[in-house]
């Protein structure tokens, strides 16, 4: 944000021709900002804004330069030194995602990225940790690619006697969005998993203007046949639940050795015909990818202990003693579509809370 400013004070007045005066209105500009979010509570103060900010305006500064210079046919050695900030940003960035795309797997965004002070921290009973290091699968889940969609929204369509409007599809950089043409339908796919959101507006929305009514009290059977109607499978495994007003859910996590992993949520509406008006298919399957080293329970219990560990803000008390009373191997997704293992401990404080 701050390349602009430290191009146009320059050009703007010949008092901010000389370096350190751009610089210093820069830092002081962003240093501005950054009050101002403590006085009205709006944002966070950040050291890094600063760095970045004036990082932006000295880039600015000598992008001007440069073209001052080009104008009035007037280069010096100063000149390049002024690009050496734009070129050294240029580079950083091009190692970090020349290092990240050479990684086999992707980063997680669990990994902790500051140490936290830890009360005493005791293992309860029923907890056994080992010393014995083990092995993890890894698995790869499904990123579709834009044909692939539509190959699925012509598939949902098709089971509903319809086909695609082509003149209504919309292709964005994370999902696809695609619309019947004969019945009032829409389907949202993500390319990351290929979860999609079913929509189907003449039941959810009446264009007689009445209320929608759900089926209540509709078994589990009864659900899955109607979200297999078009053309999506729920996981045997899968947990159902179902609320009062006629909501019905699936949470499934399954992992099958060697075959795959699926985990996710499906969460349904269904008319009064017992047709389903409304799908939110959240379900991810996974496929083998690699096996990796896992830490032994017991290492994963030390780190936990040294307070290197993600956790959300405000959870973890840093006073009441805390003690383990369950650990468990779960997967969980990283940046580049891969499912890794990860502990997952639950701690108590002694009052009751997890």
């Amino acid at each position: 944000m701050f390349v602009p400013f430290g191009f146009m004070l320059p050009a703007a007045s010949e008092k901010f021709r000389k370096p350190w005066r751009t610089y210093l209105a820069g830092f002081a500009f962003t240093l501005l900002i950054e009050m101002l979010q403590i006085v009205f509570k709006r944002g966070i103060f950040e050291t890094d804004d600063l760095i970045n900010n004036l990082l932006g305006t000295i880039i600015g500064y000598g992008l001007f330069s440069l073209i001052f210079a080009a104008v009035k046919r007037r280069f010096s050695g100063k000149i390049l030194l002024l690009q050496i900030p734009l070129l050294l940003t240029v580079l950083s960035f091009a190692l970090t995602f020349t290092a990240y795309y050479r990684k086999d797997l992707g980063n997680m965004i669990y990994e902790n990225t500051s140490s936290h002070k830890m009360p005493v921290i005791s293992v309860g009973e029923g907890v056994e940790l080992s010393s014995e290091e083990t092995t993890g699968n890894v698995y790869r889940m499904k990123i579709a690619s834009v044909e692939e969609t539509r190959l699925l929204a012509e598939k949902v369509f098709a089971a509903q006697g319809d086909t695609v409007d082509e003149s209504r599809t919309d292709i964005y950089d994370e999902t696809a969005l695609y619309y019947s043409r004969e019945n009032a339908l829409s389907l949202s796919i993500d390319y990351k998993g290929m979860t999609v959101t079913y929509v189907d507006f003449d039941l959810k929305y009446p264009q007689d203007g009445s209320k929608f009514r759900n089926l209540a009290g509709a078994g589990e059977q009864r659900v899955r046949e109607a979200v297999e109607k078009l053309g999506f499978t729920i996981p045997e495994t899968a947990f159902f639940d179902a609320d009062r007003e006629g909501e019905y859910f699936f949470e499934a996590e399954e992992e099958v050795p060697g075959e795959h992993y699926c985990t996710g949520i499906v969460r349904c509406e269904l008319s009064e015909q017992g047709e389903a008006a409304y799908l939110w298919y959240d379900i991810i399957t996974g496929e083998p990818y690699k096996q990796l080293p896992v830490l032994s329970s017991r290492e994963a219990y030390d780190i936990l202990c040294s307070g290197e560990f993600y956790y959300e803000m405000g959870s973890v008390p840093n006073d009441a003693p805390l003690t383990v009373t369950g650990l468990e191997l779960v997967y969980l997704a990283d940046s580049k579509g891969f499912y890794q293992p990860a502990y997952r401990f639950t701690l108590d404080n002694g009052r009751g809370e997890e």
